[in-house]
């Protein structure tokens, strides 16, 4: 019986590791939450997690990055509790990708990592997708980029699902102030005027293949796309407000919701003070429970 004997002839030794069955997630490993009906532990799970807070893969705060602290420490009391705490976790909860840098590092690298990563969040059945509330075109350009590409890396996770997990699946892509930014220079150099007129060209460049992209995948979910329209009627707004038409033609033709917000419910991040300096003022976009 040579498949019974190791190197040299000698025989295996025994596989001393239990089955994997008696790991297997039961009732029984719940404690007293046992004694409760399921829809009763998935509310209790569903306020523990505090599902009207959404959850931020890169949090600014180093204590929030700890996995075992806050909140989400429910998803590690125990396998049992995971498990069913799992799919409040992503049916009940909102996932939000800022387009930063430190996200835009994950759509560049390929790798098992970095797949893992993208077909985790499309687990999430509510997904925000929000450009940085700014005005300069040069960041917007980096944005408006990262935001295409974090597009086609979920819709290419989402073909990969079931198909009935569609119906239930909202994405809100928050274009914040796109189409108030900036796109004229202040002074008169001819450097600035090619910088922005190059970003400027890119954000209208990446737009465009969003929304077609949307418009191309209409039944993986219902897509919502909001933005700031409050444009000053200013010749150098003219600009922002023909995107902002075309955008919501291309949109209302495929059949996609598009929301107005006012500068209220979309507070800018960069606020010019009066000595000329940049000031950061920490704002949030309107979130969208219906």
């Amino acid at each position: 019986m040579p498949e019974l004997l190791g190197k040299k002839g000698k025989p295996k030794p025994k596989d001393r590791r239990a089955p994997l069955s008696k790991y297997e997630p039961s009732p029984k490993n719940l404690g007293n939450l046992e004694a409760l009906p399921l829809e009763i532990r998935q509310t209790i799970y569903e306020l523990a997690l505090d599902g009207r807070i959404p959850i931020r893969p890169f949090p600014e705060d180093r204590q929030q990055r700890a996995p075992m602290t806050g909140r989400l420490s429910l998803l590690y009391v125990s396998k049992a509790v995971k498990l069913e705490a799992s799919w409040v976790f992503h049916n009940k909860m909102t996932l939000h990708l800022d387009m930063s840098k430190l996200l835009a590092r994950y759509t560049k690298i390929r790798g098992p990592q970095c797949l893992a990563m993208w077909r985790a969040a499309a687990r999430f059945r509510s997904v925000e997708l929000a450009l940085p509330t700014v005005k300069q075109a040069p960041i917007m350009a980096h944005s408006m980029e990262t935001l295409l590409t974090t597009i086609e890396l979920l819709v290419c996770c989402w073909k990969k699902r079931a198909p009935s997990s569609a119906a239930c699946r909202q994405v809100n892509i928050q274009l914040t102030w796109l189409f108030n930014m900036r796109t004229h220079p202040r002074s008169a150099s001819a450097l600035e005027d090619d910088v922005i007129a190059t970003a400027t060209k890119s954000v209208r460049k990446a737009l465009k293949k969003a929304v077609r992209l949307v418009g191309d995948n209409v039944g993986i979910g219902k897509w919502t796309v909001s933005a700031m329209t409050e444009i000053e009627y200013k010749e150098r707004k003219r600009l922002g407000r023909r995107m902002l038409t075309k955008t919501k033609r291309r949109l209302k033709e495929k059949g996609i919701v598009f929301l107005g917000l006012s500068s209220d419910e979309v507070p800018i991040d960069m606020l010019e003070t009066d000595g000329g300096a940049w000031q950061t003022w920490r704002g949030t976009h309107r979130r969208f429970d219906d």
